[in-house]
């Protein structure tokens, strides 16, 4: 599939994001969580996780982008 990503390098509001999280590229949705922010993937047969307000600081967590856009359903 096709994918828009605006290049953005933190996250601002819920939405699907590209990040890197322990040296592996992830395509997932974010949203903002007391603890921290809460990732789920649109693929239900993956259970939902959080990140730690300390994990997305650290230097294991990069934003890269926000998906605006994609050629098919995620």
């Amino acid at each position: 599939g096709v994918m828009m990503v605006h290049r953005v390098n933190e996250f601002s509001d819920d939405g699907v994001y590209v990040f890197r999280f322990d040296s592996r590229l992830m395509v997932k949705r974010l949203q903002y969580s007391k603890a921290g922010l809460k990732v789920v993937s649109d693929n239900e047969s993956y259970e939902p996780w959080e990140l730690s307000k300390e994990e997305v600081q650290a230097e294991d967590f990069e934003v890269i982008g926000k998906v605006v856009w994609t050629g098919q359903r995620m």
